[in-house]
């Protein structure tokens, strides 16, 4: 993903896209969608990013690996902040998430109950 915001969308219709051609059940195309733009939205100043979508059993995961070293932070954004909550939102929706230090920086990772 290059290190310009026009791009999520693109992301985020390739992720839904992939997960509906899998047979994924009938929310986790929509909340894949949701997750992966505030995660890739987060990557973006740290650009290029690649996204990663692997089915492994019943599990969706979707990786997005940028260049930055540091662990995510969830925000403490409250409902009138501009930014802030979405690591929360990923947390809250998904079945697990986390991030994994990397040898060019890291990825921030999360998974779905697909099928």
């Amino acid at each position: 993903m290059p290190p310009d915001p026009r791009c999520v969308g693109s992301v985020r219709r390739f992720v839904r896209d992939l997960a509906d051609d899998w047979g994924a059940d009938s929310t986790t195309g929509e909340t894949a969608e949701l997750l992966v733009s505030e995660v890739a939205t987060n990557a973006l100043p740290h650009a290029p990013a690649r996204i990663v979508v692997i089915r492994e059993e019943r599990l969706l995961t979707v990786e997005v690996h940028d260049r930055c070293p540091e662990p995510p932070v969830p925000g403490a954004g409250s409902v009138w902040d501009d930014g802030g909550r979405g690591l929360g939102i990923v947390g809250l929706l998904s079945r697990d998430w986390g991030w994994t230090a990397t040898p060019t920086g890291k990825a921030v990772w999360f998974q779905l109950a697909a099928w």
